[in-house]
């Protein structure tokens, strides 16, 4: 079995990628800025990711399947969530992809953190 990376902070995320950290609980990445690619990972991650994917980036795991993300998907994450990347069989591309990266702490104690985030009424907090 694989093994899967814990990547808790933006800044974990950013420094996979070679990207700047500007704010340790949230980020806009461009990833047509980025300085290093990444060949295979999975990973749990511990914040919140929103990304549009301005094309196909190699193949995307989420959990335990692999997913066809075409240009302009959106893909969300939740803390917690298992993802990955596997770029093995080909260069990993450039994309103009972008995200949006952002730590619970960043909504803690507002509003947005006590909506449900599911039908089953689970909180995001």
């Amino acid at each position: 079995m694989d093994e899967i990376t814990k990547i808790e902070t933006v800044d974990q995320y950013d420094q996979l990628f070679g990207l700047e950290t500007l704010h340790p609980l949230v980020n806009v990445i461009d990833f047509s800025k980025a300085t290093r690619s990444v060949e295979y990972i999975r990973m749990n991650i511990g914040f919140y990711c929103l990304f549009l994917k301005d094309a196909k980036c190699g193949d995307l795991t989420y959990g335990r399947k692999n997913y066809d993300y075409q240009e302009g998907t959106v893909v969300c994450m939740a803390p917690g969530q298992v993802s990955g990347i596997d770029n093995r069989n080909r260069p990993a591309p450039r994309t103009k992809s972008i995200g949006v990266l952002f730590h619970p702490d960043l909504i803690r104690g507002t509003s947005l953190a006590s909506c449900n985030a599911s039908s089953r009424g689970t909180p995001f907090l």
